[in-house]
């Protein structure tokens, strides 16, 4: 199979509704061990291991997460996104741009909704993500790509899951949705609209796998209790906006101009990890006005 290559231009973003260059950061996460032992990488540094015993820690924005069988980690965004990602499987954060903020903020786990707008985008190669962005405001965006397809997210409540079979490279996957309203793209660009309660199912491989949607059936429900634990386990841990804030960067300073990977190892099918090359804003131009004469006695005797 081709390698897929997903690529974005800092420019699309010009008009998603962000505010002016100057205010947009680069977002944060605080990343908090759970079972196994996780390996987290980031450019230009050494994996960590993630193991139950490790300490939480908050890191920038561009990450990737290698997560063997029955090991799972939880993330916290500086926009009040609330992941648990299980595995076997692999997880990476490609981009994640937020607005700065300033003035005093409710407690990070009290507030309703994240302080500034923010446009993320994950890739989940194989395992199970649990996804709360129930505090996203609606300007928001987030993109999750995978093997099979993407799937496009404002505030909602949900979850995916992938398992690749190397033998048959076939892939079995679902989307849960408890809360909001999300799409589904194929790699064909054929695309599917979820609702709350619903489930999307399929398999087959990436260019072409059967899908269906129904109804989710209460044992579907089952597996948002992992993330409600979760949510509990991230109160304890009162975190503040200024943890996160002190792990943000402005973008200038996250090499703009350069071609940022994340580092993400080769999957099971030998596909490149998605990569997204960045490049700076082009300048305003005055667009080029011709001159039309009007057409010669001969041309108006040929119409």
């Amino acid at each position: 199979m081709k390698p897929f290559v997903f690529s974005i231009l800092l420019l699309a973003l010009a008009g998603t509704g962000l505010p002016a260059a100057a205010g947009r950061m680069q977002g944060s996460f605080h990343l908090s061990p759970g079972s196994g032992a996780a390996t987290l990488k980031v450019p230009g540094a050494d994996g960590v291991s993630l193991g139950p015993d490790a300490e939480a820690r908050f890191t920038g924005a561009v990450l990737n997460v290698q997560i063997p069988g029955e090991t799972s980690i939880r993330l916290q965004a500086s926009n009040g996104v609330l992941m648990a990602v299980e595995g076997p499987g692999e997880f990476s954060v490609e981009r994640f741009v937020q607005e700065s903020w300033s003035g005093e903020l409710p407690p990070y786990v009290e507030a309703d909704v994240e302080p500034t707008t923010s446009r993320m985008i994950l890739n989940l190669r194989r395992g199970r993500l649990l996804f709360d962005g129930s505090r996203q405001s609606v300007d928001s965006r987030l993109g999750v790509e995978t093997p099979v397809g993407s799937i496009a997210s404002g505030p909602a409540v949900w979850s995916i899951e992938i398992v690749y079979d190397p033998r048959n490279r076939i892939y079995n996957f679902s989307v849960k949705l408890k809360g909001g309203e999300l799409k589904f793209t194929d790699r064909r660009g054929r695309s599917y609209s979820l609702y709350q309660g619903q489930q999307l199912n399929g398999v087959g491989s990436s260019g072409s796998p059967a899908i269906e949607i129904g109804e989710m059936e209460d044992t579907g429900l089952e597996i948002f209790e992992v993330l409600d634990e979760q949510k509990q386990l991230a109160l304890e841990e009162n975190l503040n906006w200024s943890d996160f804030a002190a792990k943000m960067i402005p973008l200038e300073e996250a090499a703009v101009a350069e071609e940022i990977s994340t580092g993400a190892l080769i999957s099971d099918e030998g596909r490149r990890p998605i990569t997204i090359d960045i490049v700076p804003r082009v300048p305003e131009s005055t667009p080029f006005r011709a001159v039309i004469r009007p057409p010669s006695a001969y041309e108006e005797q040929l119409f």
